[in-house]
């Protein structure tokens, strides 16, 4: 369970920098990385699954959370439009 959890923290780390495309790498590497470490069989083939769901659900956690970051009051806007004297 442990590995979801690193998962799920991996992928929202993903998300807060990265676009789309890192999580074709991220995905392939994790799977690579379980089977050589694990080796092949159900209960592993499942719980790299879980994994990978995980990174592709803290990626979008990721990206949710960079949006609310980077969206500014209307307040700081107006004081990036005016030029200071």
């Amino acid at each position: 369970m442990i590995q979801v959890l690193i998962g799920f923290g991996g992928g929202i780390l993903l998300g807060l920098h990265w676009k789309f495309a890192v999580l074709y790498p991220a995905t392939a590497l994790v799977a690579a990385f379980m089977i050589t470490t694990q080796g092949l069989s159900w209960q592993n083939a499942g719980l790299i699954v879980l994994v990978i769901t995980a990174i592709q659900v803290g990626y979008i956690c990721g990206v949710a959370a960079r949006a609310l970051a980077s969206g500014t009051s209307s307040e700081d806007r107006w004081r990036l439009i005016t030029p200071r004297r």
